[in-house]
């Protein structure tokens, strides 16, 4: 459901009629979660992604059925194989590492980058092959649609994933957080300060 309602909202600022999106905070929220709950969330982000997709092309471009269900499905897997593909390759590069753990080092931050560029690729390039097979950008924009899916799911990664991963560890490790009176107007000041 985060997954789908993050990537509804996402689209508005898509590519044409493509989906490539030039910030896609689903593919970091994606990856948080397979980060957190390992590969058991993988069904989790195929139905979101697939759902998302399917809704987008359906209604939003007025695909035929057919098309809409193959080319979201296609779709869908690619984000899925994208975040399985990063956790592997996470997991491979710093064994042992806990989520918590990726930010607290200077080469681990290395390494969570270099990870994300590269497991970005698998996204990108079937995303950009279904949705040129499906006809809906001509084959000539597909290296541009390829660039705005791969930027856009990089920086959704960058963005997205570390967020999640400290917000759920700070929440984890104060469990008793009492929020006073005094405190919620604190929060509140300096979010409206920090926002202007």
């Amino acid at each position: 459901a985060g997954y789908f309602i993050l990537a509804r909202f996402s689209l508005f600022l898509s590519y044409q009629h493509s989906n490539a999106s030039p910030v896609w905070p689903p593919s970091g929220f994606a990856f948080a979660m397979i980060l957190l709950f390992g590969y058991r969330i993988i069904p989790g982000i195929l139905v979101g992604a697939f759902a998302a997709n399917l809704v987008a092309f359906r209604f939003d471009h007025g695909a035929n059925l057919s098309t809409a269900l193959w080319v979201s499905l296609i779709i869908a897997i690619g984000d899925a194989g994208e975040a399985a593909t990063g956790y592997c390759l996470l997991k491979k590069t710093l064994p042992g590492i806990k989520y918590n753990d990726y930010f607290q080092k200077a080469n681990y931050i290395f390494y969570f980058f270099v990870v994300s560029l590269i497991m970005c690729m698998v996204s990108s390039v079937v995303g950009t092959t279904a949705i040129v097979l499906g006809d809906f950008i001509n084959s000539d924009q597909r290296y541009t649609a390829w660039l705005t899916w791969w930027l856009g799911d990089v920086s959704g990664i960058l963005l997205a994933t570390p967020f999640i991963l400290i917000w759920v560890f700070f929440f984890r490790t104060r469990p008793n957080l009492s929020f006073t009176r005094i405190k919620a107007i604190e929060t509140a000041a300096l979010f409206l300060l920090g926002s202007v």
